[in-house]
């Protein structure tokens, strides 16, 4: 987990992989302002209505991605880290980090 290295500022970040399933994707894009359902309000179960990928045309309107990621019972120690990547014709132009975190004694 090398960024995790960049997070905590030491070669050994202390933190392992989670025990529990990986949850993250995408759902299709929608207009800034409109009402969206929350994964985090579903049982974990039922949040795998989410894609690993999601394509679309862009239109002359602007679009709002919406990505969910979650771990069930993430423990202390535990880290994932997922990297997000925006692509326009199979070139990356872009992307983000997200790092889930077990917090805890």
């Amino acid at each position: 987990m090398g960024w995790l290295k960049l997070l905590t500022g030491r070669a050994d970040p202390g933190r392992f992989p989670p025990a529990g399933q990986v949850v993250a994707g995408f759902r299709p894009p929608g207009v800034p302002g409109a009402r969206r359902l929350s994964l985090a309000d579903l049982p974990y179960e039922a949040r795998s209505l989410v894609h690993p990928r999601e394509s679309y045309e862009r239109g002359c309107c602007p679009l709002r991605m919406h990505f969910h990621a979650s771990i069930a019972d993430l423990g202390p120690g535990e880290a994932q880290v997922l990297r997000l990547r925006h692509r326009v014709n199979d070139e990356v132009i872009g992307g983000c980090t997200v790092v889930l975190l077990g917090i805890g004694s």
